[in-house]
């Protein structure tokens, strides 16, 4: 995941600086889990005409998969990717399963999906025809979708009931926006304005206490231009100090929204720790 504002895609939201950069608040054009069904249901449908690959989508585009989700370089002990074919004949597989497995990963039936990845490559002609596949995805995307819906109706009020007790806590600010902030180390360095990259280490939470990511956990701190992420994160880095440390209390409409992403459901108030290392540079131009 990523805290960066997007182009619009999961993982096209920032140029490349050549470091990592915070996992947690892509925020998309259109809602993730209807832009995913969307590619499951052309995959679909190319799976009832055999000889159609060309949905597959190669994993090594999507940064995230590298970032998160793909196997450790060398884990490999069985022989089987031994050659560069192997390797990207498994690359297609994962990039592909990828996609399905983020929105509906708890309903596949994986005895299914492999029968289906198998009879397409074997050029067998689907067992399924092009009318109960349009019927059956439907009904799965309109399934996923309602109990998503159902999972933001909560976690916006979870949220909201956060907020309120949260302000009135000693030494908690909250902006004008809605944001709130409460500053655990204060530093003495420059403030850095929307146009800089910033180095920063952080750790990001849900408000049950859920970490989704750490840069701390990593090891390694993330830099990115400051205008390229979410807009709880543009507003409270520029209220800090280099040296500074925060606790930001992030509500929904200055992170993901009604997005969800990974594992943030949509409507999510976040939680993060983050410490102000450097301004990296005057702009990112």
């Amino acid at each position: 995941m990523r805290i960066a504002t997007p182009n619009n895609g999961p993982d096209s939201h920032f140029e490349h600086t050549g470091t990592r950069r915070p996992a947690a608040a892509p925020r998309f054009s259109l809602p993730f889990a209807k832009s995913v069904a969307a590619g499951v249901f052309l995959l679909g449908l190319a799976a009832c005409q055999p000889g159609d690959s060309s949905s597959m989508t190669d994993a090594s585009t999507d940064e995230s998969a590298t970032d998160a989700q793909s196997p450790a370089a060398g884990s490999d002990t069985t022989g089987l990717l031994a050659t560069d074919n192997a390797k990207a004949s498994y690359t297609m597989g994962y990039g592909v399963t990828r996609q399905v497995s983020g929105p509906f990963g708890d309903v596949i039936d994986q005895a299914a999906f492999i029968a289906g990845v198998r009879a397409q490559l074997d050029g067998e002609t689907s067992m399924v025809s092009e009318e109960d596949a349009k019927r059956a995805l439907t009904a799965m995307q309109d399934a996923q979708q309602a109990k998503q819906a159902l999972l933001a109706s909560s976690s916006a009020k979870d949220g909201a009931k956060f907020l309120a007790d949260n302000a009135g806590k000693e030494g908690v600010v909250t902006t004008a926006s809605g944001l709130q902030y409460l500053v655990l180390t204060q530093g003495e360095g420059a403030k850095p304005t929307a146009d800089q990259t910033v180095k920063t280490h952080y750790e990001g939470t849900l408000i049950n206490g859920e970490i989704f990511d750490s840069s701390v956990a990593r090891g390694e701190p993330a830099t990115f231009p400051l205008n390229r992420v979410i807009a709880g994160w543009t507003e409270a880095l520029q209220l800090m100090n280099v040296g500074s440390k925060y606790r930001l209390f992030i509500p929904p409409e200055l992170a993901y929204g009604n997005q969800a992403t990974g594992s943030i459901p949509a409507q999510s108030t976040l939680i993060f720790e983050v410490e102000l290392l450097e301004i990296v540079t005057a702009d990112n131009s």
